[in-house]
């Protein structure tokens, strides 16, 4: 073998490697490339799809948007819109009308400043104003008694009096308290109902039956004394007729310094109040830690704020709704009609 043959044969093996090592280089070059391509492919995918997704949002947003306000659109009209929608043109887009866009509608808000595209068809139409309903007690307002049940010396009536003459007077409703220390009426000798001749009877006794009358409803405040409801109140109370107070509801609020609030007390006022024919509402306000409550009438304690906005929104419905009813139709008492029952009883007692 000459020395050209056997340099060809020793060149062969490493021109062989060359090449094999280049060819695998290019293929890992390749695939990087393909498998790179296949990541951007399948980002676009998702863009894609992500586009459509917003594109079929949008479409839906302008479709209810253009049915909420009665206008008519080409297919061509909403696309155009889409477009300029997702392109984020800020610029009119067209000649257009100006347009109230809703704050549910933000896809379209993005969009030039409320303008669209012409429309075939306008029906200028404005929504309804939303009107609040007004409270109930501003809707008519009403007036309420307030009877007080203690002449004790310091006594933390007055503390819960103010308190609910502050809530009163934020529900515009009227009161007139009724206090055994201002009406000295500390000692029931004859009820003003036991009077034969009525004109006899003291002119202040007769003015606050008046009152009474014509209350819409009224509130019955008592402390708590040996279980019990204070003993003025009951006097205050059988100043008048039960038919003074019939057929108007009542609210019954207890205080104590203790923590059940006077709720015996408030208890023995459901049986009582009904013997009056008297309504008491469902609910009742029974004040633990009266001293809380300052003596301005001001506290911030949720668990007196809470039952007192219930106590008041069924007094008032309870007002309301016997207000109504008698203006049509005259009320019962005991089986007979309210006017059937004479100014007074017979002085038998």
């Amino acid at each position: 073998m000459d020395n050209s043959a056997l340099s060809r044969s020793n060149a062969a093996p490493n021109l062989a490697h060359f090449n094999t090592s280049n060819i695998l280089t290019e293929l890992h070059s390749r695939l990087n490339v393909a498998e790179k391509a296949a990541h951007d492919l399948e980002t676009l995918r998702v863009r894609v799809a992500k586009l459509e997704s917003q594109e079929e949002s949008a479409i839906r947003l302008l479709q209810s948007f253009s049915s909420r306000h009665q206008l008519t659109h080409s297919t061509t009209d909403l696309l155009s819109l889409l477009s300029s929608v997702l392109q984020g043109i800020s610029t009119p887009i067209a000649a257009g009308i100006p347009v109230d866009i809703p704050a549910s509608f933000p896809v379209v808000n993005a969009v030039a400043e409320g303008l669209l595209p012409t429309p075939t068809t306008v029906k200028a139409t404005q929504p309804e104003p939303i009107t609040q309903p007004e409270p109930i007690s501003a809707v008519k307002r009403l007036h309420f008694t307030m009877f007080l049940g203690s002449v004790r010396a310091n006594r933390n009536a007055d503390r819960v009096k103010n308190y609910l003459l502050r809530t009163l007077e934020n529900l515009n409703i009227a009161v007139t308290v009724f206090d055994p220390l201002d009406f000295n009426y500390t000692q029931l000798i004859q009820p003003l109902h036991y009077y034969p001749n009525q004109q006899e009877a003291p002119p202040e006794l007769l003015r606050l039956n008046e009152i009474v009358k014509k209350a819409d409803g009224h509130i019955i405040v008592t402390p708590e004394y040996h279980a019990s409801m204070g003993p003025s109140l009951a006097t205050l109370i059988g100043q008048f007729a039960p038919l003074s107070f019939a057929y108007r509801p009542a609210a019954i609020v207890s205080y104590s310094k203790g923590r059940y609030g006077g709720i015996r007390a408030a208890m023995q006022l459901r049986t009582y109040l009904s013997e009056l024919g008297l309504i008491h509402v469902p609910s009742m306000l029974a004040i633990s830690h009266v001293e809380n409550i300052t003596e301005q009438g001001q506290t911030e304690n949720p668990e007196i704020l809470t039952p007192t906005a219930k106590l008041m929104e069924e007094l008032i419905w309870f007002a309301e709704a016997v207000k109504e009813h008698s203006k049509e139709h005259e009320l019962l008492y005991r089986g007979k009609l309210w006017s059937d029952h004479g100014p007074s009883r017979a002085a038998k007692k």
